[in-house]
């Protein structure tokens, strides 16, 4: 099963002609696949929308494969296209339990979506409304109209609840830093999901996924 960051081999065909490329998975939706090509890997790549793909990624130890056609392209020191698959359901990827808003490594081991979306912090007096700056299915950085160590110190587990696409989705995350705005006021925390449902995982990645789509359909 292929996981943000791991590397996909896209065979690309027009009836005539197939490419061969290497790609790493930037996230992915219900739908199919954002894949961020090395560099120059579709340089003088004639093939079009709609051409035939087949994917194939190691997961578990064994070779995965998932068909599908190309939805979307874009060229540039950063190439990414879109792939809408159409595999068996097992075949798609599942979020792992790993840290996306760590510090090293697996910082960044989800994609992130940079926008504001309101979400409410239980906490003990009542609910803090909050706003999110970036959102991963790993977790979240988001601003609060309170100065720390609120809504809680390094290490605080929190209940949050977030809308996606009208539906309320119930978070656990912990607490991995916080700090105060230079402009504004308010702290700036950021927070990792922990127990946090795979299903909710799955739609935020989704959420992720869909914009990036977007962003890809529109360049």
């Amino acid at each position: 099963m292929a996981r943000p960051g791991q590397v996909v081999s896209v065979e690309l065909g027009d009836g005539l002609r197939q490419w061969l490329l290497r790609g790493r998975l930037k996230a992915q939706t219900r739908r199919g696949m954002v894949l961020e090509l090395e560099p120059c890997s579709i340089a003088g790549l004639t093939v079009g929308e709609g051409a035939d793909v087949s994917c194939r990624w190691l997961g578990g130890g064994d070779e995965t494969a998932a068909a599908g056609t190309l939805a979307a392209l874009r060229q540039g020191p950063t190439s990414m296209i879109l792939i809408e698959t159409h595999p068996d359901p097992d075949t798609l990827a599942l979020l792992g339990p790993g840290d996306g808003t760590g510090e090293g490594g697996d910082r960044r081991a989800h994609p992130r979506l940079r926008q504001a979306i309101e979400i409410e912090i239980l906490l003990d007096d009542g609910v803090l409304v909050a706003e999110t700056i970036d959102i991963s299915a790993g977790g979240l950085l988001l601003v609060t109209p309170r100065s720390c160590p609120e809504p809680g110190p390094v290490g605080h587990q929190l209940s949050l609840n977030l809308r996606v696409d009208d539906t309320r989705l119930d978070l656990r995350g912990r607490v991995l830093s916080c700090r105060p705005r230079r402009l504004g006021g308010g702290s700036e925390v950021r927070v990792q999901f922990d127990d946090t449902p795979t299903s909710a995982r799955e739609r935020i990645a989704d959420l992720v996924g869909r914009a990036l789509t977007r962003q890809l359909r529109g360049s």
